[in-house]
């Protein structure tokens, strides 16, 4: 045996102490080494194990939610571009976000096409007022010498008299008259019926009496022809045959009636009566009303001094040998009074608007031979909106018989407004609708009106948003068939365009009637309305001397005839076509060309 052999077995019981103290001196060893600078990897590198394999990749996530739709911004707004949702413009100041496609729709007018992006900052506060500079050295020039004092001024001219106190109030009407002596029946006989050159105006002359008329007719030759229909005859004739609506009822005096001297007496308001405007009764016999005139009948001289007052409650009155006018008072709708030349038998049986003639009487009278009209033969072309583009079949037949000429250009697009008036000639136009471009059909309006004689434009239901928006303008307007100028400039724009396409076209316009507000079409449903928006097209189109035929207040067309003339409030039906639009339209054509 060895000594280490021998000490172990020799003393067996040191030997946890041993290993105890073994351990220690190891640690001792460890923590001195690693303070003298040995390196750690020449201590660990018997107990650190070898790295494990690299993990498998895992799953990959879900993707994330999409960003939201960015901005395009598109510089300052204008008028003839395109913009789509989220295009954004500058306008006034503020910068505006598109919600809908649109074109033309300007910004601060059209909230529910463009919401506000960021709206124009206000005005800065005023800065500090700058430093006051030096005053400068006095003049040295020498004061001017004083000049004479000058003569005293003439005394002014007296002032003008104050003008007349309010007129006292109108005394009690007196008590009615007693009833005059029954009066000869008049009588009306047709005389001579002559012919004269085609350049002459139709003219009737009575060599009789005034209760004993004998009427004496002079027509113009007409182009000869084999056709044989109802006398187009003068407009002097039919008044005095009592076939004519004498009384326009947007032409009243409201909260009035008369006074026997023939005045006029205020009421007050909401009085429902009325009084109506001077009307000629020059050559008449009698005039008859299809309701008695409630509160008297005044006639006048040329001078309008009164002749004669004819005492309430009369449906008919005869006229005074000396009257060139007269005017009535009454109550109730005016929309609905009728007042003829004649007697009560005159009266149609229903309602007649002003200006309109009786079929049924004209139709009653003797046959004469007379040419086929100025159009006949004649090409008619008509630009307008769903009146034409949906319900032209119910009137445009009839105008084609009244005139004898044809429809060769047909132009309607349901919903038109006056702006829009050339959208069908968009291809290549310098403006949206201005009439520049051409059709689907590779035309230009120029081509498209060349064969044409009269033009037909039926807009202006639709404009109501320029009535909405306060952008009516007025007749001095420049024409332009852009989509922000006002109504007024874009009805001279329309005109003026059909003229530079084919300058010795005849134009016609015909004006919106009332329809029915509760209808649900939008456009122009109120009275105030389509009366601003038919003032606009009569002002600007008497500017350029085109007729208007005035729908407002010669078609009839209103609250109590919507059943029967129009189909939704709006549209005519076929009887408003066939017996109100479509004559009405025939007549003025004829009148005009």
């Amino acid at each position: 045996m060895n000594g280490t052999s021998q000490g172990s077995l020799k003393y067996p019981h040191q030997e946890p102490l041993r290993r105890s103290l073994y351990v220690l001196t190891s640690i001792v060893f460890l923590i001195v080494a690693n303070g003298c600078g040995i390196p750690r990897p020449l201590l660990s590198a018997a107990t650190t194990g070898a790295a494990g394999a690299v993990g498998a990749t895992g799953q990959q996530g879900p993707s994330g939610p999409a960003g939201p739709a960015g901005i395009t911004y598109k510089a300052a707004w204008q008028a003839n571009a395109s913009y789509v949702p989220n295009d954004s413009v500058s306008f006034a100041g503020s910068t505006f976000l598109a919600q809908q496609t649109n074109s033309a729709m300007q910004p601060d007018k059209y909230p529910a096409i463009w919401s506000i992006l960021a709206l124009a900052g206000s005005a800065g506060a005023d800065g500090q007022a700058g430093v006051t500079g030096q005053v400068g050295p006095p003049g040295q020039g020498l004061p001017g010498i004083a000049g004479q004092a000058g003569q005293a001024g003439q005394a002014g001219q007296a002032g003008q008299a104050g003008s007349t106190g309010t007129a006292g109030l109108a005394g009690p009407i007196g008590p009615a008259g007693a009833p005059g002596l029954a009066g000869t029946a008049a009588t009306i006989a047709i005389g001579t019926v002559s012919t004269v050159g085609s350049a002459m105006q139709a003219t009737v002359s009575n060599s009789g009496t005034a209760s004993a008329a004998v009427l004496n007719f002079a027509l113009p030759q007409g182009v000869s022809g084999s056709t044989t229909e109802t006398a187009n005859i003068a407009a002097p004739l039919m008044r005095a045959l009592g076939v004519v609506n004498l009384f326009d009822f947007t032409r009243i005096t409201p909260d009035t009636t008369l006074n026997p001297d023939g005045t006029l007496v205020p009421l007050s308001a909401n009085s429902g009566l009325y009084t109506s405007d001077f009307m000629v009764c020059s050559g008449l016999s009698s005039v008859s009303f299809n309701a008695n005139a409630g509160h008297g009948v005044a006639f006048y001289d040329a001078g309008q001094n009164l002749v004669q007052f004819v005492p309430p409650g009369l449906v008919s009155a005869a006229v005074p040998q000396n009257a060139i006018f007269f005017r009535f008072s009454t109550s109730g709708d005016p929309s609905t009074f009728v007042v003829v030349a004649g007697p009560s038998a005159n009266i149609p049986a229903t309602y007649l608007p002003y200006g309109a003639v009786n079929a049924a009487v004209v139709e009653s009278l003797a046959q004469v031979p007379r040419s086929l009209g100025p159009l006949a033969g004649k090409n008619l072309g008509v630009l307008g909106d769903s009146i034409v583009a949906a319900t032209g079949d119910t009137w445009m037949p009839t105008v084609q018989k009244r005139t004898n000429a044809t429809f060769t250009w047909v132009d309607g697009v349901g919903g038109r407004e006056t702006r829009f008036a050339f959208s069908n000639y968009n291809n290549g136009a310098a403006i949206p609708g201005d009439g520049s471009g051409t059709n689907a059909a590779g035309h230009t309006l120029a081509q498209d009106l060349s064969s044409i004689d009269l033009v037909l434009i039926e807009l202006g239901t639709n404009d109501g948003g320029q009535f909405n928006s306060s952008n009516l303008g007025t007749s001095t307007d420049a024409p332009s068939m852009n989509p922000s100028a006002t109504l007024s400039a874009n009805i001279a724009g329309v005109i003026t365009t059909i003229l530079a396409a084919k300058p010795t076209v005849r134009i016609l316009w015909m004006s919106p009637w009332l329809d029915n507000p509760t209808n649900g079409h939008g456009g122009c449903s109120t009275v105030a309305c389509s009366t601003a928006v038919t003032n606009t097209i009569l002002q600007t189109c008497a500017g350029y001397a085109i007729p208007v035929i005035n729908m407002m207040t010669e078609s009839g067309i209103n609250s109590r005839t919507w059943s029967t003339y129009l189909v939704d409030g709006l549209h005519p039906s076929q009887v408003g076509g066939e017996k109100v639009i479509g004559p009405l339209i025939g007549q003025k054509m004829n009148l005009y060309f």
